[in-house]
This record gives structure tokens, sequence and C-alpha cells, in this order.
């Protein structure tokens, strides 16, 4: 999680710094003149993809990067055991034996709601960090304003 973190990070870090040159050589051209601006008028220095832009994108990017995965995960996890299955049932039938010997009782419910409750508090963690975050955004719109 920290390497797909400090992966955005510089990605975003290098995507401000080309908009930043990007500003620098026009204004160098001369199709930007500084003495002109003020803080209250509306320029052509804001870009078209903002770093709010930026982030929801790559929010976007993991929420289906950490699904692939989970799903990928899940997936080579069913076929290794289908597979062992079948190695142990077919061509080793002493190990079927054992296998069956050491059969795991079946889940009790109380750790399935603890599963549940363990996913609630997950969702409730996330709706507060919304929460916060549009507070925040309110915020700064406020100050920009």
């Amino acid at each position: 999680m920290a390497l797909v973190l400090t992966l955005i990070f510089f990605v975003s870090l290098l995507l401000v710094i080309g908009v930043i040159y990007y500003q620098w050589k026009r204004v160098q051209n001369g199709e930007i003149e500084i003495e002109n601006l003020s803080l209250n008028e509306k320029t052509d220095l804001e870009p078209a993809i903002t770093l709010r832009d930026i982030g929801i994108l790559f929010l976007y990017i993991l929420k289906h990067l950490i699904q692939f995965i989970v799903v990928q995960g899940m997936k080579l996890y069913y076929l290794i055991s289908r597979k062992i299955k079948d190695f142990t049932s077919h061509k080793n039938p002493k190990i079927a034996k054992a296998v069956q010997k050491l059969k795991v009782p079946p889940i009790p419910p109380q750790v399935k709601a603890f599963v549940n409750k363990t996913i609630n508090e997950t969702k409730q963690k996330i709706n507060r960090v919304k929460q916060d975050l549009a507070e925040l955004e309110e915020t700064i719109d406020k100050r920009v304003d």
C-alpha cells in the first residue's frame, strides 16, 4: 500500500511540475503578460486539469487496481485449492484419507458476525473520511472565493 501511495505521490508531483513548466513556457513566449494579472481575474494560468481532478482519477484507478488484485488472488486461491484436491483425491488416496481426518470444523456463526461487524466498521470509517474531505473542500472553496 505504501508503494502505491508513493507512486501516486511521485506521479502527481511530476504532473504538477509539468503544469508549472508549461505555464512558465507560455510566459516566456509572451502568450501571457504577468503585469496585467490581478488576484481577482480569471486567467489562462489556470490549467484545464486541476489537482483535484488528478486526485479523483488516481483514486478511481487505485480502486480498480485493488479490486483486480483481490479478484485475481481469490481466483488463484480457488484454482490452487482445486488442483490440490484433485491431486490428493485421484493420485494419492492415502493423502486424501489423511486430509479427511484433518478436516477443520465449520466456522461458528460468531466469526461470521465478526467479519460482518468489521466490514460495517470499515464502511463507517470510509463514510467519515468522505465527510471530512467534503468539509475540507468546503472550507477551501470558501477561502478561495
